[in-house]
């Protein structure tokens, strides 16, 4: 069995998946990057993030810049019919190994509409089928019940737990390791 990762991988490129537009962070306008800082901020967003500080421009910037030419990480924003829904990551990519790490956030005014579910569904397609992955990891805060139920419904499974391994407002939290396999 050959590795069948894509080996001119470009990430810093935009996707249509279904009814879904992924545009790279780097190729959002401003007003775009402005609306993905907004939504990351968002109290409910930022609740179950390692880092829970508000993200200035200037940050966001120096971050969005770092994701040039960046074959370890790649953020897109995700429209349906120019309405922004959210964000999606694929983080500590690893072609020799064939895993990446997952991240999700949904804007704010999408929550409880059922996004999510579509958000990771073009996360699955981007990594499996264009990217040529085998698996999907990803970190939940230990209580964060509702992801951890949401992945588990999605076919993702439990693999670990890191013991006081985040440090957030004075206090370690436990942080659960799931991933999915693709089986195709």
């Amino acid at each position: 069995m050959g590795i069948s990762v894509k080996q001119n991988l470009i990430l810093e490129q935009n996707y249509n998946v279904e009814n879904l537009f992924l545009k790279h962070f780097t190729a959002l306008s401003e007003e775009e990057s402005e609306a993905v800082r907004s939504w990351r901020n968002h109290q409910e967003v930022r609740a179950f993030m390692y880092q829970q500080h508000i993200t200035s421009k200037e940050e966001h910037q120096r971050f969005v810049k770092g994701l040039h030419n960046n074959l370890e990480k790649g953020y897109w924003a995700v429209f349906k019919e120019n309405e922004g829904l959210g964000v999606i990551s694929l983080t500590r990519i690893n072609i020799f190994h064939s895993y990446a790490f997952l991240g999700i956030y949904v804007s704010p005014q999408w929550h409880h509409q059922g996004v999510g579910k579509q958000l990771l569904s073009a996360l699955e397609f981007l990594a499996f089928q264009k990217i040529g992955l085998h698996s999907l990891r990803l970190e939940v805060l230990e209580e964060n019940q509702k992801a951890i139920a949401f992945y588990e419904r999605n076919g993702f499974l439990k693999e670990g737990c890191l013991r006081d391994f985040a440090l957030i407002h004075g206090q370690f939290k436990n942080i659960v390791l799931m991933g999915k396999i693709d089986e195709n």
